[in-house]
């Protein structure tokens, strides 16, 4: 939600400098709805470009890993790719989780005495 409000708000000050250099405000939009479909397509082709890169690296390693001659053992390397591919993302949302923490206070108010403070006069 911070982010959404941070990117709108950058948003209007942009238009608004691109306005103030001399743009027009339909060319100012234009510009905006520009960098708009260009992330779009970047984030879409980062996200793909990651997931099946990662996917690929795992899958390569295993099969060079435990090379296999019989059906059973293809079977257990597609086994350990998926149960590989699980552990690496269970690690990435532990990772996203720590980084995302919510900062606590150090002291409780409740423990000093103090009172709420009432919000009529």
């Amino acid at each position: 939600m911070l982010n959404d409000i941070t990117a709108a708000s950058m948003f209007s000050y942009l238009l608004v400098f691109m306005t103030d250099i001399g743009l027009s405000p339909r060319n100012a939009a234009t510009v905006m709805l520009s960098g708009q479909i260009a992330d779009a397509c970047t984030t879409i082709f980062a996200g793909e470009l990651v997931t099946n890169l990662s996917l690929f690296v795992v899958a390569f390693s295993v099969f060079h890993v435990w090379p296999s001659k019989t059906t059973e053992e293809v079977k257990n390397q597609y086994r350990w790719i998926a149960y590989s591919s699980i552990f690496i993302g269970c690690i990435f949302v532990v990772v996203f989780h720590i980084g995302t923490k919510k900062p606590r206070l150090k002291e409780d108010f409740r423990e000093h005495g103090h009172q709420k403070l009432a919000w009529t006069y």
